[in-house]
């Protein structure tokens, strides 16, 4: 019953996959809603930036998502630019 209602309480399985699935249906059906999918993808690497940014993890290295975060806010600003011309 629990995982009905609350999904994410049931298991600890990754449900990340689903954004990937909801960008890709605006991406084939619903076209006129990349802008917002861009401005969704904004706040949430900006965040993770911050994030990362006020409470870092040290290692010995660069950790790996930290470059494709930088990426990612470069490449959403970019596509939400020209998806508005």
């Amino acid at each position: 019953m629990l995982d009905r209602i609350l999904p994410s309480l049931a298991g600890n399985d990754y449900r990340g996959h689903r954004d990937g699935l909801v960008y890709l249906v605006v991406l084939l059906r619903y076209r006129a809603l990349i802008p917002l999918m861009y401005l969704l993808l904004l706040p949430e690497y900006l965040g993770r930036a911050a994030i990362s940014a006020l409470k870092p993890i040290l290692t010995m290295e660069t950790l790996p998502g930290a470059r494709f975060g930088a990426v990612m806010i470069v490449l959403s600003f970019a596509g939400l630019v020209l998806s508005l011309r």
